[in-house]
């Protein structure tokens, strides 16, 4: 999973890739909405590691469906990953689930055997 701020300056994204291309097509789809947006790239490829370099505009809390597309054949999927979209820098202590389950606390699991 990718971790992605809502600051509309250019933000980093680094994978590894089933294949080197040229340029790409990256594709961002809100998991909520379902909307998704297209962002013609030409990525970087920095130590086996292809680098992607773009603004975003992205929804604090939101998560995201990544898919990275060849821009010669956009049928071909080159990565696919999450995004979660947080300003939030502590990223141990954050919890996108909090408050969706609630568990109940028994007293004890003693039994009685007769």
């Amino acid at each position: 999973m990718k971790v992605l701020g809502t600051t509309t300056e250019e933000q980093t994204i680094r994978f590894i890739s089933r294949e080197d291309v040229a340029n790409v097509v990256l594709v961002l789809t809100n998991k909520d909405t379902k909307v998704s947006e297209s962002y013609n790239i030409s990525p970087l490829v920095l130590e086996g590691y292809m680098v992607i370099v773009n603004s975003y505009s992205l929804t604090e809390g939101s998560r995201y469906s990544l898919t990275v597309l060849d821009a010669g054949d956009t049928s071909k999927i080159i990565y696919r990953d999450m995004v979660l979209c947080t300003d939030q820098d502590n990223y141990e202590k954050y919890d996108i689930q909090e408050g969706d389950y609630v568990f109940n606390q028994t007293p004890d699991n003693d039994y009685v055997i007769i």
